[in-house]
């Protein structure tokens, strides 16, 4: 083979050298996803659950669990995130330290609790008490308010 031949073979092969390792490059993500599933204390899926994304540094992402409960983060930047899940009837599940690694996707379930309202009302009185008084409420006479 001659020199010039020789060459041009050698620069062929560093060109195509060059466009595979371009493409597996573009290949590569520096992001990963993040999906889970959200239920009650049941294991029943809960629907429609706002699920955050906070980043030690940078913006909160938003997701929201479908019909079936589950939520996915598709594309989160590498770093630690705190995730909070909320849903209408329970408390907030909040998970800290959640590390995202570059092209690891991570699948990160919760249980959300049903929220309990307590109310008390403690009433003594030594004497009589009008609660329309107290309450400002109108006093009703044979149909009339006065």
């Amino acid at each position: 083979m001659s020199l010039a031949i020789k060459r041009t073979v050698k620069g062929l092969c560093f060109f195509l050298l060059l466009i595979v390792t371009a493409g597996v490059a573009r290949g590569q993500d520096a992001s990963s996803a993040l999906t889970g599933l959200i239920t009650d204390p049941s294991g029943a899926a809960v629907a429609n659950a706002r699920v955050v994304a906070t980043p030690a540094t940078g913006a909160a992402v938003n997701a929201r669990t479908g019909a079936n409960g589950m939520y996915e983060f598709k594309t989160l930047a590498p770093g630690v995130y705190t995730l909070r899940a909320t849903a209408k009837g329970f408390e907030p599940f909040v998970k800290a330290g959640v590390t995202i690694e570059p092209g690891k996707p991570i699948s990160i379930n919760m249980q959300l609790e049903i929220v309990v309202f307590a109310i008390s009302l403690n009433i003594s009185a030594r004497r009589r008490v009008d609660i329309n008084t107290i309450l400002d409420l109108p006093t009703v006479y044979a149909g009339r308010i006065s």
